[in-house]
């Protein structure tokens, strides 16, 4: 570290910052213990000067550069220094003007959109004037782009995510102003779902529903906080695209139904992505409910009934206990509205199938009625249906993902997911 501090050639400067780099990744230890407490501000000082110097960087220049600094920001800084973490800001903003107007290679861009996804991941509080509306730029040019790389458009969408939600209010300028002006940005997001909602539809090993669950966060994000602003482009775009009317029926709607619709027990599929799969449903049906936001509550709720149905939305309105408003018949919703033979599962071909199939329509139907009013006085366990169990363990993801934004504990199953510590049984 001393002799990077001394100075030196800009090609001596790069290969020492690709070291100092690979050691602090592989040395997780020597990073937290010794470099942060030490070394991390004078480190973070030196390489965003460094940059600053570098007249036409080079894609390995970038990289060198941008990965060191991610990973001082991954861990933080030692003294929280204002001044120096506005640098940082103006740098990454500068790391990324340069990349959109070189088109430097995927690295590159991967490294700069890191270090600006752990600057304001860790320090919220950093303020600029660009970050978020570069990201959001090149994003919409990457869309239309030739096969944008998978994951400098995931990077992205993180960076985009994580400046509008982690400090709203200090940007709510920058927020309003996409949300009102920026109808390429609606789009953009909305061909990204089209392009990422196959993955609903193919449980499996290969499946990977990281990219579709980051996208549905975003654009719950941006709906929940603007929607009370109708004039705002980009519900009007997501409320286009992705709720039905009498005009007609968007196709990626009818897969997020079948996804929906799906049981979500797969005995083809591990446990963790199950786990994962009963996640991104809640994830779905919040987006869901609130596209459906409406002043009334009794109006918001049967909006809400209308896409979805009751029978897809039942455990999500238990878990979160949105009440069903007095008097309204749960009986004319059981299915979404605009639900056609495409959207549905396979229907039961034997009769036994079909009475199962009435039998759970009506079992539904009392329940939400009545919510059990009537009880037993058996002591035996009682044998729960397997839609029953679905529903219970629906309700206990939303609890844990409560009690995780509290604060109050860290989600077990994400926690067990991460170490690897489940296996599954043969």
């Amino acid at each position: 570290m001393a002799a990077l501090l001394a100075g030196g050639s800009d090609e001596r400067q790069q290969n020492m910052l690709a070291v100092i780099a690979n050691i602090l990744l592989v040395n997780r230890t020597l990073h937290q213990c010794y470099f942060t407490p030490y070394y991390s501000n004078q480190g973070l000082a030196h390489v965003i000067n460094h940059i600053s110097q570098l007249e036409t960087p080079t894609t390995d220049d970038l990289v060198a550069s941008y990965r060191f600094m991610f990973l001082i920001l991954y861990d933080g800084i030692a003294t929280v220094d204002t001044a120096l973490l506005t640098a940082a800001a103006d740098c990454v903003d500068r790391g990324l003007e340069h990349i959109i107007s070189h088109s430097l290679d995927p690295p590159a861009v991967i490294e700069v959109l890191k270090a600006m996804y752990s600057l304001y991941h860790k320090y919220p509080e950093v303020t600029s004037n660009n970050s978020l509306l570069l990201a959001a730029g090149y994003f919409v040019r990457l869309t239309w782009g030739d096969e944008p790389h998978p994951m400098v458009m995931r990077q992205l969408r993180n960076v985009i995510t994580v400046i509008m939600t982690t400090h709203p209010e200090a940007r709510r300028r920058d927020i309003r102003y996409l949300c009102r002006s920026s109808p390429e940005l609606g789009d953009a997001l909305i061909t990204h779902l089209s392009t990422h909602v196959s993955s609903f539809l193919t449980p499996g090993p290969t499946a990977d529903y990281t990219d579709i669950s980051g996208l549905f966060v975003l654009v719950t994000f941006i709906v929940k906080s603007m929607r009370e602003e109708k004039d705002y482009v980009l519900v009007q775009i997501f409320q286009r695209d992705l709720l039905p009317c009498d005009n007609g029926v968007p196709p990626v709607y009818l897969q997020i139904l079948q996804f929906l619709g799906q049981s979500m027990v797969n005995s083809d599929i591990s446990f963790n992505d199950e786990v994962t799969r009963l996640q991104l449903k809640q994830i779905v049906l919040d987006f869901y409910y609130e596209l459906c936001y409406h002043p009334d509550p009794a109006k918001h709720f049967s909006q809400f009934l209308t896409a979805i149905g009751y029978i897809n939305a039942r455990s999500y309105l238990e878990a979160n206990n949105i009440d069903t408003p007095p008097g309204f018949d749960i009986a004319q919703y059981l299915r979404p509205k605009y639900q056609t033979v495409a959207a549905h599962e396979e229907e039961p071909a034997e009769s036994e199938s079909v009475f199962s199939h009435n039998a759970s329509l009506k079992s539904i139907l009392t329940h939400a009625h009545s919510q059990s009013s009537v009880e037993t006085t058996s002591t035996e366990p009682v044998e729960m249906s397997q839609e029953e169990k679905e529903r219970e363990a629906e309700k206990l993801m939303v609890v844990f993902g409560r009690l995780e934004k509290t604060g109050v504990f860290s989600n077990p199953i994400r926690e067990w997911q991460h170490s690897g510590r489940f296996e599954e049984i043969k």
